[in-house]
């Protein structure tokens, strides 16, 4: 497409300006949107790799809370008749006890912290929205494409000198048309291109400090 909008806006430097930002843009939002995608590829990742630490997590400590019950059941029932062994015993459950309550109080900060938070970017509006601009964009882009091509059509009979009125009408019409869209692919451009920056630095901030937080 820029090979095509340079043929055409060598006719004008106003348009030679505009379309040097646009390519500058789409350029841009090309990049976003491939650091956004692999950004939101890795982070169901951490997700699920958090999420069977957890899993893996909570078996064991079921099981050890069941020993640590059993322990504390025998020192008490056997205090009279095996003392030494009983308070063992007790020690060795209470302490596991308390150590697999700080385990459990770890999975529920990995679940808060680190897999909701994840969850909710991935599939949050912000991502869709961010998107969404970009697609439009994108559509709007084809749009000046296919009026360019109209254009250099129309220019190219234009040097017919048999050109009629109407035909003349339509090729003004189209020009006239072709710069409200450029326009406008220049400001949506503009909006996607700070709506992916800003999405792209959340998506790295938030990847990053919860990977870290692990």
């Amino acid at each position: 497409m820029e090979a095509v909008l340079r043929r055409l806006g060598s006719l004008d430097n106003d348009v030679v300006m505009v379309d040097v930002a646009e390519i500058l843009y789409h350029q841009q939002l090309q990049n976003f949107y491939k650091s956004t995608r692999e950004a939101k590829h890795f982070q169901p990742n951490i997700v699920r790799g958090v999420e069977k630490f957890i899993s893996t997590s909570g078996k064991q400590m079921k099981k050890v809370r069941k020993l640590a019950e059993d322990c504390c059941k025998y020192g008490s029932e056997n205090q009279s008749t095996h003392g030494p062994l009983a308070r063992a015993s007790i020690n060795f459950g209470t302490s596991y006890n308390s150590i697999e309550k700080e385990r459990e109080d770890l999975l529920k900060t990995l679940t808060d912290q680190v897999c909701e938070p994840l969850r909710t970017q991935i599939n949050g509006a912000p991502l869709e929205d961010a998107r969404h601009i970009a697609y439009y964009y994108d559509k709007l882009r084809q749009d000046v494409e296919a009026k360019v091509t109209e254009i250099l059509r129309r220019r190219s009979k234009s040097r017919d000198l048999s050109m009629s009125g109407e035909s003349a009408v339509k090729l003004q019409s189209a020009e006239a048309r072709l710069a409200d869209l450029k326009s406008s692919t220049v400001a949506l451009g503009r909006e996607a291109t700070a709506a992916m920056l800003s999405l792209e630095d959340q998506q790295q901030q938030m990847t990053f400090h919860k990977n870290s937080s692990i």
